[in-house]
């Protein structure tokens, strides 16, 4: 595993920790060359953390779908997040 600054153009798993849906258009716009097995993980806020977030998963989806990434299934990161 290795953590970039900014998106390289061949990855097998990308995981983005965001707060909003724009941040994650934003930082997810790099990744949108289809790749064979490509997944996509936005890591936000839990409801009960009370953190503010507009992010869901069909956020994430919504994202991540038309740009060739594949959604996974959600799991608590910690008492705080989600991934």
């Amino acid at each position: 595993m290795r953590v970039l600054a900014r998106p390289a153009a061949q990855l097998d798993l990308v995981m983005l920790f965001v707060l909003s849906r724009e941040q994650l258009e934003r930082r997810s716009a790099g990744c949108t060359q289809p790749s064979a097995g490509r997944h996509a993980v936005g890591a936000w806020p839990k409801r009960a953390s009370n953190v503010a977030t507009d992010m869901t998963e069909d956020v994430v989806r919504d994202v991540a779908l038309p740009r060739g990434l594949v959604d996974v299934k959600v799991c608590a990161i910690d008492e705080t997040g989600l991934a």
